[in-house]
């Protein structure tokens, strides 16, 4: 644990702004995506909407899933997080289901809506900074 310490003082604080950004980043996406499935299972909006737009909204939870497992490997896995190139060519995979999962997104309404469209967009934008930071 003293090593640990001596490593967080002797880094700038820069980079300590930088990760708590990174992290906040990372807590948004998943968390959003998580409430949203949380009221979409609740049922309020699903019973709502008209069948195509209920298709399209699973469509975008899996689409939004897929991103959120992407960026979840990256922090579960650690030959692809401490190898930012390997993670790079891993987090191209995010560009198909960001296409898929914006406009399904938008066919929901109310919460569910923004909720999916805030996770796809924040893992599409740190995934995409990822790739060209490597």
């Amino acid at each position: 644990m003293e090593g640990l310490n001596a490593q967080m003082r002797a880094a700038p604080l820069h980079v300590f702004v930088e990760a708590m950004v990174f992290l906040v980043l990372c807590l948004v996406a998943i968390g959003s995506f998580g409430y949203a499935a949380w009221k979409w299972w609740d049922g309020v909006e699903a019973s709502k909407l008209p069948v195509w737009r209920q298709v399209a909204t699973m469509l975008a939870f899996l689409a939004v899933a897929t991103q959120v497992s992407v960026l979840a490997a990256f922090w579960i896995w650690p030959q692809i997080g401490h190898d930012y190139v390997g993670f790079a060519r891993w987090a191209r995979w995010i560009l198909p289901p960001f296409l898929v999962a914006l406009p399904s997104a938008i066919a929901g309404k109310r919460a569910v809506r923004w909720l999916l469209l805030t996770a796809s967009v924040v893992v599409f934008v740190i995934c995409f900074f990822i790739v060209l930071s490597a």
